[in-house]
């Protein structure tokens, strides 16, 4: 079994398949919540954190929940599961734009993904990083990033059968 300590929170947290709250706890923050899912997605099976951030977003403050989309996309990344992950980044792109501390990775993440399926509106969203968060280790990471080349998938004329 994995233990991990969770910085900032003084409290030993075992990494298993299921959410448990920490012994002589009566009930656990939604910060908590947020912390134990991030730290699950680097020891959990993905299944079981799908599961549990889908819960969590379904029952989180409004101020935790565009925090919890963002790890559900990275979790569907690291899954392989593209579209999955673009729908979450995108979300967060949209509808948490307030919520700037989250902003520079999820627009990085859906860049990559629009730009990876030949979509012109990754460069868009690379641009937007690159201008909003000048400074930010995702927004360098845009700037030095190959552009967009080839063309769009929408404009690749279909196959004839």
């Amino acid at each position: 079994m994995k233990t991990m300590i969770l910085a900032g929170l003084g409290i030993l947290v075992s990494v298993g398949s299921s959410f448990s709250a920490p012994v002589g706890s009566g009930s656990v923050s939604p910060e908590f919540q947020a912390l134990y899912q991030k730290a699950l997605l680097t020891g959990g099976t993905n299944e079981v954190i799908r599961k549990q951030l889908d819960a969590a977003i379904g029952r989180g403050t409004s101020e935790m929940i565009g925090p919890l989309y963002l790890m559900r996309g990275n979790l569907a990344l690291k899954a392989g599961d593209e579209e999955a992950a673009l729908s979450d980044f995108l979300k967060v792109t949209t509808l948490f734009q307030k919520n700037k501390a989250i902003q520079p990775e999820a627009l990085y993440q859906a860049a990559a993904l629009l730009d990876a399926a030949r979509d012109p509106r990754g460069a868009d969203l690379r641009k937007s990083l690159i201008r909003d968060y000048p400074g930010n280790e995702f927004a360098l990471k845009a700037a030095a990033a190959p552009k967009l080349s080839g063309t769009p998938a929408s404009s690749v004329p279909a196959k004839k059968p």
